[in-house]
């Protein structure tokens, strides 16, 4: 099992009718004191290595605070996705960060 903290997203399109970003990339790293990407891995990517028993997560630049990553299905278009746990930090929200 690897721990993986999400340091960066690109967001997209992914079904046009329902005009509805949604994160297809994150930059990751290993080492969870950096906060630049060692690598890119699809959304889909990152769902399979869930399945697979590893975990990802984000940390808040000014709290500091760590947030779990789960994986999730859009209630509204379908689309399979991730998403932060909330936990009421607004800078450790998969959202807020970065673009890669």
């Amino acid at each position: 099992m690897t721990a993986y903290r999400i340091v960066c997203v690109t967001k997209e399109v992914r079904k046009p009718h329902a005009r509805r970003e949604h994160i297809v990339i994150v930059g990751v790293t290993t080492d969870v004191t950096k906060a630049m990407r060692d690598l890119t891995m699809t959304v889909g990517k990152v769902r399979e290595r869930m399945n697979g028993g590893d975990q990802f997560f984000t940390v808040g630049p000014d709290s500091g605070k760590r947030a779990a990553v789960r994986k999730l299905t859009c209630g509204k278009c379908g689309v399979k996705t991730i998403r932060s746990r909330k936990d009421a930090v607004v800078d450790n929200n998969l959202d807020g960060l970065a673009s890669c």
